[in-house]
């Protein structure tokens, strides 16, 4: 039998796990700690950046070294492994271009896509490494960010199989530093469960994967 779900029903999944997110806030986020590393600025060459964030990942501070000039962080969205900052100065402000965003994306367990973003586009942007502070995504944060994933793409997105297959991909980098792999959590059991049906090109049985989720316990572990 075919499950066949209604987009309210999908809302109302999605609107869950968000539920359920909120329950894990107090863990480390996994984007928190430190971060440097050498980044390229269009026309500029290349030189230093540092951040920092949280361990709630909702702020941090930035640094460039080249210029000198940096300043804090505050969160404008994101799902922890994938963050938009904006970015207020707090020294070097006659050397930098003030009010503008940066986005720092968990590449890795230990890196992570830096970009300074203008009017949209990336001007700065590179690769940094952790270099102290915070933890790679726990298999919960990881599970839960997954499941949500994977049920936007049935809400917002045009080309689901190309959706769900960039979750996949970002589930699979936030657990890269887990030696067990995440075994018999519950975002381990959803990635096994959709990585099933999609060859099957089956959208409701990868639906019934996300609804098979609310049997298994998420934790922060």
């Amino acid at each position: 039998m075919k499950l066949k779900l209604s987009l309210q029903s999908v809302r109302h999944i999605i609107t869950a796990i968000a539920v359920l997110t909120s329950t894990i806030a107090h863990a480390d986020a996994p984007l928190a700690g430190k971060w440097v590393g050498t980044v390229t600025e269009q026309n500029s060459g290349t030189y230093v950046v540092a951040v920092e964030i949280s361990a709630n990942g909702s702020s941090g501070t930035v640094e460039y070294r080249r210029y000198p000039c940096g300043g804090n962080l505050s969160l404008i969205s994101g799902d922890g492994s994938q963050n938009l900052y904006a970015e207020s100065l707090t020294f070097g402000q006659e050397k930098c271009l003030g009010g503008l965003n940066a986005r720092l994306t968990l590449s890795g367990t230990n890196s992570a896509y830096f970009e300074e973003i203008v009017s949209g586009s990336a001007v700065v942007y590179g690769t940094l490494t952790r270099v102290g502070g915070g933890v790679g995504a726990t298999c919960g944060v990881a599970g839960i960010g997954l499941v949500r994933d994977v049920g936007t793409c049935f809400e917002a997105s045009s080309n689901q199989s190309a959706c769900i297959g960039h979750a996949m991909r970002k589930y699979e980098n936030s657990i890269a530093g887990h030696q067990d792999g995440c075994f018999l959590t519950c975002g381990k059991i959803v990635y096994d469960c959709i990585g099933n049906t999609r060859p099957a090109n089956n959208p409701d049985g990868t639906l019934g994967c996300i609804v098979g989720m609310q049997s298994v316990t998420c934790s922060q572990n």
